[in-house]
């Protein structure tokens, strides 16, 4: 059910996007289009004054002057504001084909409206440029006040962006926490209590380390990790002989094939004997955060604290241990020729 609820809100805050999204490109084209209307009347006018003056042999008027000295500036201008039309009218063109289509899967097309909503502050900074700063800067004509609401409008969308983007990868970024407790007498709490103020706030690349973990400690990882999916590429674990069982190799393997399906990557390791012996503190970390943790088999049923340390140690003993461990894989091929062997 939270799940579907939070496909649901994803859904509603595509369509609010969207919306937004042609708004400011539909006054975008407006004002393009008024910016030609504008230039081309001017570029009229400063040619024919310009006619005129030659065939009577006589000065300009006075109030077409201006016009008539910056005439090379008016047909630059009307160029480069048919250019912005276009670019409106490709805006719009995609909004509408976006909100045709908006049962796409995914997150990554809020991140498309945020970056077409930058595209559209862009231009709009354009359309400034052309008709402020490149020759005309006393024009006062209505037709320039769709600029300026335009370019605000897309600020403040482009903004309200990037932060929907930001809490929608990461929407329960304020609960972290630097220690979690566990209560034995509520197991089914305390998944849900690890995954809201540990998992949901992780990202990026996980690294375990848990000399421990086995099927059932893979299994209360697929609780804890679920929902959290979206905010990860990759997982490493780093476990040990000492209690793996039968079916540990075909549960990772099941379990990567459904990882590989979300574009998750699992790798799953034997410590070195040496490693297995001298190492019992039990970390979980992503890019930028470490925790300490309770075995993962027993993780919601053991009276402990989740406490956050120092990353860096943290991923430098991660990093030691992995470089003298071997794949799940090439220790299941050792294992069977040792057998062989002893058979022998």
């Amino acid at each position: 059910m939270e799940q579907q609820g939070n496909r649901e809100e994803q859904k509603e805050m595509k369509t609010e996007l969207l919306v937004m999204l042609g708004i400011g490109s539909f006054i975008l084209v407006l004002g393009s289009v008024f910016m030609i209307q504008l230039f081309s009347v001017m570029y009229g006018a400063a040619i024919g004054a310009i006619a005129q003056s030659v065939s009577e042999n006589a000065p300009v008027v006075q109030g077409l002057q201006s016009a008539v000295l910056q005439v090379n500036s008016l047909h630059s201008s009307i160029m480069q504001s048919y250019v912005v039309l276009i670019i409106a009218l490709m805006l719009l063109s995609t909004a509408f084909l976006m909100f045709i289509r908006r049962q796409e899967r995914g997150t990554n097309t809020v991140r498309k409206y945020s970056m077409m909503h930058g595209a559209l502050a862009v231009v709009y900074l354009m359309m400034i440029f052309i008709v402020f700063v490149q020759f005309y800067a006393d024009i006062s004509f209505i037709y320039i006040d769709a600029i300026y609401f335009g370019v605000a409008l897309c600020l403040v969308v482009d903004g309200y962006l990037n932060y929907a983007v930001r809490m929608q990868e990461h929407p329960k970024k304020a609960k972290i926490k630097s220690s979690v407790s566990i209560d034995p007498s509520k197991p089914f709490s305390n998944v849900l209590n690890i995954h809201e103020h540990l998992f949901a706030n992780l990202s990026g690349n996980l690294y375990i380390i848990d000399k421990h973990f086995n099927s059932q400690a893979l299994a209360n990882f697929h609780r804890l990790f679920s929902g959290a999916e979206s905010n990860v590429k990759s997982i490493s674990v780093l476990t040990s002989t000492d209690m793996l069982d039968a079916g540990f190799q075909s549960n990772v393997n099941d379990f990567r094939r459904e990882l590989e399906l979300m574009g998750i990557r699992l790798d799953v390791r034997i410590m070195d004997d040496r490693d297995r012996v001298e190492q019992h503190e039990r970390l979980i970390m992503d890019d930028g955060k470490a925790f300490t943790i309770p075995p993962f088999n027993i993780i919601n049923k053991r009276s402990e604290h989740i406490n956050r340390i120092g990353f860096g140690e943290a991923k430098r003993r991660f990093d030691q241990l992995y470089s003298r461990s071997i794949t799940l894989e090439n220790h299941a091929v050792k294992n069977a020729r040792g057998q062989e062997q002893n058979h022998g």
